[in-house]
């Protein structure tokens, strides 16, 4: 009888402890003011309303999806305890470019009131033309952005000079072999680091163009500093 009445609490023990253990949770948004632009989010596991969490926005490149990055980054953001923000951006290229930079701070203000994040710890990435975008607009919004990651982008906006932007700080990757893109991204390095900024710049050997393993591997570390 002893044995059944303590097997009996510990199967209730072992079913409170389990019963609060949550994994990752993925929702789709939609702003309130356009139901048709939409994004993803990931919560990380065992998401507790009462904290602020860094948030990570993973920008995708001009023929890119949404749902891409989700599954270039989701597992990374898991781990590290960010929420994870996957921006579509719906109408091609060109108005990405236009239009992309006040839907990205639309989407982070509904979200803030939805999932707050930790404004202190906002990350952004982007490969290719998404690289451009997230440094682009983080040059815009330094009081919105931490860190951005600029991968293997061809294009770079003019460097700013105040010391508000250079609040900002830059992990700029490369593959060896991406040599369309080396000078222009050693000479973006260059004038990020003349103007006083806090920048790393690293070649991925045996890379060409894009986002690999090693590349997200490092961007995370970078991250933890």
């Amino acid at each position: 009888m002893k044995k059944i009445i303590l097997n009996f609490f510990l199967l209730i023990f072992l079913f409170q402890n389990n019963s609060f253990a949550q994994g990752p949770q993925r929702y789709e948004g939609k702003l309130k003011l356009d139901f048709s632009q939409t994004y993803l989010v990931q919560l990380p596991e065992n998401y507790d309303r009462s904290k602020k969490y860094p948030l990570f926005i993973a920008v995708p490149w001009a023929s890119g999806t949404a749902e891409q990055q989700y599954e270039q980054w989701n597992k990374h953001a898991n781990r590290d305890q960010y929420i994870l923000l996957c921006p579509r951006f719906k109408y091609g290229f060109q108005w990405f470019k236009a239009k992309g930079e006040d839907v990205l701070l639309q989407i982070m203000h509904e979200l803030y009131y939805k999932f707050p994040y930790d404004k202190k710890k906002v990350y952004l990435v982007g490969a290719s033309a998404g690289a451009l975008f997230a440094h682009n607009f983080a040059f815009k919004h330094p009081n919105l952005v931490h860190a951005v990651g600029v991968f293997a982008t061809e294009e770079y906006a003019p460097v700013p000079t105040t010391a508000r932007a250079r609040r900002v700080k830059f992990f700029i990757g490369i593959g060896e072999k991406d040599k369309e893109r080396m000078e222009a991204t050693s000479n973006f390095y260059e004038d990020l680091k003349e103007k006083g900024f806090d920048v790393e710049m690293k070649i991925f050997l045996d890379t060409v163009h894009g986002l690999d393993v090693d590349m997200k591997r490092d961007f995370m570390e970078y991250l933890k500093k």
